[in-house]
């Protein structure tokens, strides 16, 4: 009886190793799509203005120094 649980228990580490590394690989995804979401952000956010600015200037006829 000892010796089936002892077989047991080594066949389903590898399954509990698996899993593991399966849920550190997730999160650590989770935490680099987080990083760059907020990195994006940030980029969006300084560089706006200048965005914006040249968005609008396709649709409308602006003149080339913008107001600051």
């Amino acid at each position: 009886m000892q010796m089936s649980l002892v077989l047991s228990l080594l066949r389903c580490l590898p399954r509990r190793i698996i899993r593991g590394r399966l849920a550190a690989a997730l999160v650590l995804a989770a935490a680099l799509v987080t990083l760059a979401g907020c990195s994006a952000l940030r980029l969006g956010y300084n560089n706006g203005a200048q965005l914006a600015w040249w968005w609008l200037d396709g649709y409308l006829d602006l003149p080339r120094e913008p107001a600051a």
